[in-house]
């Protein structure tokens, strides 16, 4: 029988930050929602802004989006505790806001998290996560960029859609978070490996013998914006 969804815990925000009044949303927001789930996991989810947390008697569940991502990484066989997902926005909005300057002054904290955290492996959902993470690209979106790897901060970064994008598509979701669990668990590793090691393809005797193994089968991915002389 599958596992029941679950509520994942929320990891409350540094000292300074819970009371951040950079940007409008500051007004609006019941708390800041720094991330959820395992704050060690190797792999960290991106998406654009918080739901809804509690229903109006205050009880805790699920939105929309985090269903539908917890459905998506059981069908790709991501168990949810080995994950940690964040926003680029850590306050829910509640009503319309400036977003291009909202979004500005949040990035710094996600750039924050990631320093601190050290994922091994970044995954962005959406076109506003791939727009803020590379502002000065021509076409930053999902369509654009999904498909292969580029690097945030030092940090392999793929982009799929967001999660509700894929539920109304319908028949494409088994196939994008098919995709997603292809490229995290054989890509991701040698990818990460690559970038920190400064190796290149051809040359894999610094990695472990199970993740050469997985590089057949990522040949035809692409790794963006990477130093090799780094």
């Amino acid at each position: 029988m599958d596992h029941p969804l679950v509520i994942l815990p929320e990891e409350q925000a540094p000292e300074g930050i819970e009371h951040c009044e950079l940007c409008e949303l500051s007004k609006q927001r019941t708390r800041v929602i720094w991330g959820e789930g395992n704050p060690r996991a190797s792999l960290m989810m991106i998406l654009d802004n918080p739901g809804a947390r509690e229903d109006r008697q205050g009880n805790s569940f699920l939105c929309g989006t985090r269903e539908t991502l917890q459905l998506g990484m059981r069908e790709a066989g991501i168990d949810a505790n080995a994950v940690y997902v964040t926003y680029l926005l850590k306050c829910r909005p509640m009503r319309a806001y400036n977003k291009p300057k909202s979004r500005a002054a949040c990035l710094p904290h996600l750039q924050l998290q990631l320093f601190q955290k050290q994922p091994l492996i970044l995954f962005g959902f959406g076109n506003v996560v791939a727009e803020a993470v590379f502002p000065d690209k021509e076409s930053a979106s999902v369509k654009e960029l999904r498909g292969s790897w580029y690097e945030f901060q030092g940090m392999p970064i793929s982009f799929t859609y967001q999660s509700l994008e894929q539920v109304a598509w319908g028949n494409h979701f088994r196939q994008m978070y098919s995709e997603v669990a292809f490229k995290l668990f054989t890509g991701s590793f040698i990818l990460f490996a690559f970038v920190r090691s400064g190796g290149d393809t051809d040359g894999n005797q610094r990695l472990p013998d199970w993740k050469s193994s997985c590089k057949a089968r990522i040949e035809g991915d692409t790794l963006h914006g990477v130093n090799q002389d780094s």
